[in-house]
């Protein structure tokens, strides 16, 4: 299985930690950075650079910050097509606070 981490804030310690974590247990971890997101639509596909979308991936949303509006929309996409996100409630609310 592939997790995968979205945030703007790739240099967070805390990514370094998520991704030991994802690898201890045997799975692959790919970081994507959204502050240097490029993507393209082929056959009416999303097509994100770095990232080919798989049925069985889960990604989980963080620290988006000002990228909220675009996040929601690319989350909502991937939903759609049957991947599994962890966003602690971000689409639904459409906010985020932070701690």
């Amino acid at each position: 299985m592939r997790i995968i981490l979205a945030t703007s804030s790739k240099g967070m310690s805390e990514n370094g930690r998520i991704a030991t974590e994802v690898k201890n247990l045997g799975h692959e971890f790919i970081l994507l950075d959204l502050k240097n997101l490029d993507y393209s639509i082929v056959d009416s596909e999303l097509k994100l650079d770095g990232y080919d979308a798989q049925p069985d991936d889960i990604i989980i949303i963080r620290a988006t910050f000002k990228f909220l509006h675009a996040i929601v929309a690319l989350m909502n996409y991937y939903k759609s097509q049957g991947i599994k996100v962890f966003d602690n409630h971000l689409l639904e609310h459409k906010y985020s606070i932070n701690k």
